[in-house]
């Protein structure tokens, strides 16, 4: 309404409603959307008399056969406008609760049905994303997908790796490669993501906080070239700053991304970073949908994530998903006669035979490689003692 209206005498919503009905009536309208019915109905400065109006508006849509929706303002956490506004609930055919929460300083939007008469409904709370395509509700409340398990492997860029994987990954599974910073997870999701385009598979690389351009640099010092592959278009590159939006806009811009690519492959490096975009919890739920979401397309998933503390392997990674992903690969610093080195391990990888071996990581500007296992006295060596302990024996 405008602001100068001045309210003058009693007033009932008869009129209003004759006038809507001969519009609706003149335009064969099928719905109706009374948005914030409460603020005409305050200038009634009566209570019972806005409950009057309100059931007076029911009976109204109920007779015209229009579905109506009617919105209202909420306060604080309460789903109705106030106290004496409670009984629309009970009036109502469908109530559904729209919340606005802020956590660590991330905005998240939430959708719950609180009553639907005479259908089933999920009355847990679901995640809700307003984009520039609309808004969208997050489908939490699904049964798992029954996907058609493939026998496919797809190689992870390292034949050694291969080797111990039994042959790859499976094509559609999810693969978890963590580790503390600097001891090569992005340079293992690089070589994936390479391997998958030289097999000319459409392949999704998600950088989170680190831009495009770095990440082809960077990998180009190992021999990992990504630049041609993107320029052809076979590789699409997404970046973006975690703490830019919640965990919930970034897995709706991945999705979208996704089906427009129609991608075989993804990587996120580093999963973890989704942390920040809200709380530990919402965070670990995203990765799950995104999880469910490779699997139901039918796109083998890599993602890394950082493990930090005296005990990196802990079981639990920080979005937890450790336990759901099929194949688990960690990496690790050994520090041995002065020297710091890479080394790698299988934590675990679903439905295959893998190796249990600590593999060394030695990476040089000709590329990547897996060492040998070389023990003595019940000790892997790495690095220089392994050189230096094979000369001896040689000699």
């Amino acid at each position: 309404m405008r602001p100068d209206v001045i309210k003058a005498g009693e007033f009932d919503l008869s009129g209003m409603l004759a006038g809507i009905k001969a519009e609706a009536d003149a335009r064969g309208v099928k719905r109706i959307v009374f948005d914030s019915i409460d603020v005409l109905l305050t200038l009634l400065d009566d209570p019972y008399a806005e409950r009057r109006e309100i059931y007076r508006l029911n009976d109204w849509l109920s007779e015209s056969g229009l579905t109506g929706i009617i919105t209202a303002k909420s306060q604080g956490d309460y789903p109705f406008v106030a106290a004496r506004y409670g009984f629309m609930q009970f009036m109502a055919d469908c109530v559904v609760v729209l919340k606005l929460q802020v956590v660590d300083q991330i905005a998240l939007r939430y959708l719950q049905v609180m009553k639907y008469r005479g259908s089933s409904f999920a009355e847990n709370e679901a995640p809700l994303v307003i984009g520039a395509s609309g808004m969208e509700v997050a489908d939490i409340s699904a049964k798992t997908i029954a996907v058609e398990a493939s026998p496919e492997r797809v190689s992870s860029g390292v034949g050694p790796l291969d080797a111990m994987l039994g042959g790859g990954y499976y094509r559609g599974s999810s693969v978890l490669i963590t580790g503390s910073a600097g001891t090569g997870k992005s340079i293992l999701a690089g070589l994936f993501a390479e391997a998958a385009c030289r097999r000319k598979e459409r392949t999704f690389y998600v950088s989170f906080d680190e831009n495009p351009s770095e990440v082809v640099r960077d990998l180009s010092s190992v021999g990992i070239r990504l630049g041609p592959h993107l320029k052809s278009g076979v590789l699409r590159m997404h970046s973006a700053r975690a703490e830019t939006f919640s965990a919930e806009v970034h897995l709706m811009n991945i999705k979208r991304i996704v089906r427009e690519h129609q991608s075989r492959c993804m990587v996120v490096d580093p999963l973890s970073a989704i942390v920040k975009a809200g709380a530990a919890l919402t965070a670990g739920r995203v990765a799950e949908r995104l999880i469910c979401l490779a699997k139901s397309e039918g796109i083998t998933l890599l993602s890394t994530s950082l493990l930090q503390g005296a005990q990196p392997l802990s079981e639990e990674t920080p979005v937890r998903i450790s336990t759901i992903a099929d194949t688990w690969i960690h990496l690790t610093n050994i520090s041995q006669a002065g020297e710091r080195n890479r080394a790698l391990s299988i934590v675990k990888s679903r439905g295959m035979k893998h190796s249990n071996q600590v593999r060394e990581l030695i990476l040089s500007d000709e590329g990547i490689a897996l060492a040998d296992v070389y023990t003595a006295a019940g000790d892997v060596l790495m690095g220089y003692s392994s050189l230096a302990e094979r000369s001896c024996r040689e000699n």
